[in-house]
């Protein structure tokens, strides 16, 4: 549920958030520090994950147990470029477009092919291709999704097609076994209802209701003169029945944050359309503060 509030000396107001689920680090750099992401993949018997590969081409670098991610028959991997560094690529589609326009002029007569779509544990439908060598080259699947502010790319690549045979089961299991983090989907799910014609009208219903007490907690949370702990974090709650809130959880989970979900959940909601039962409706909300 997005909202925007003017207190003073505060102003929340919704920023874009993503929760795919990465994992994220930072790392010394020659004069920097360096950031590196990639999405979370479960462990399949057989592989492991080769860090300093990762590390080194900012992927989810797998190779087969015994093997290393530079010297391996076939590796299995996975990236997801942030949509804001990349503001060229207006679409996934245009990110497919150009990957293969890359494909094409680095490897002359490739075999492209759109084969079957995989699926991820929480139902992200990735359209997959597969692009063969003509003579010499490598065998590879790609398959392409995106959540929130970033695309996401599972590739298998190997040297051999008898190696992209061999380990191809192994890679639709990375992928049907990514997900989305619990907090994403909740987030997922309230925006859905929020754009139904219900979700719009029961905002309209909720700010009206709780705005000005929402005002209230964030006055005493994020207090003038204080430095705020957190730039910008996202609620996610259920209204239930009885007008209260259930299943609460913040993110980032900062003291000030906690304070705000503390404070905001006494107060006394709108009840919900009867179309949600008894476990109630999903809501979110997401604030930057701003000194």
């Amino acid at each position: 549920m997005r909202h925007s509030i003017i207190l003073f000396p505060l102003l929340m107001m919704p920023p874009t958030l993503a929760y795919a689920d990465m994992e994220k680090i930072a790392t010394p750099c020659k004069n920097s520090i360096c950031f590196h992401w990639w999405p979370k993949l479960p462990n399949i018997k057989g592989w492991h994950q080769d860090r300093d590969q990762s590390l080194y081409f900012s992927v989810n670098a797998q190779a087969p147990d015994g093997k290393t991610f530079a010297d391996a028959e076939t590796v299995i991997y996975a990236n997801a470029p942030y949509k804001p560094r990349i503001p060229e690529t207006k679409s996934l589609q245009m990110l497919i477009d150009d990957d293969q326009k890359n494909f094409r002029s680095n490897y002359p007569g490739i075999d492209i092919q759109e084969v079957d779509s995989l699926v991820t544990s929480d139902g992200q439908v990735l359209r997959s291709f597969r692009y063969f060598p003509e003579k010499k080259g490598n065998w590879e699947q790609v398959s392409y999704g995106e959540e929130g502010d970033f695309y996401l790319i599972f590739t298998i690549s190997s040297r051999s097609k008898k190696g992209f045979d061999n380990a191809f089961n192994d890679y639709k299991q990375f992928v049907n076994g990514y997900a989305q983090d619990s907090f994403g989907r909740r987030v997922r799910d309230a925006k859905l209802i929020e754009s139904s014609l219900a979700g719009a009208e029961y905002q309209k219903t909720f700010w009206k209701q709780v705005g000005s007490y929402a005002a209230t907690v964030m006055q005493k949370c994020f207090k003038k003169g204080t430095q705020p702990d957190v730039k910008f974090f996202t609620l996610v709650a259920d209204v239930l029945p009885n007008s209260s809130l259930d299943h609460i959880e913040v993110r980032p989970d900062t003291k000030m944050s906690q304070c705000f979900v503390e404070g905001f959940s006494r107060g006394s909601f709108p009840q919900p359309p009867g179309i949600f039962g008894e476990k109630g409706m999903p809501i979110e909300i997401d604030m930057t503060i701003t000194p």
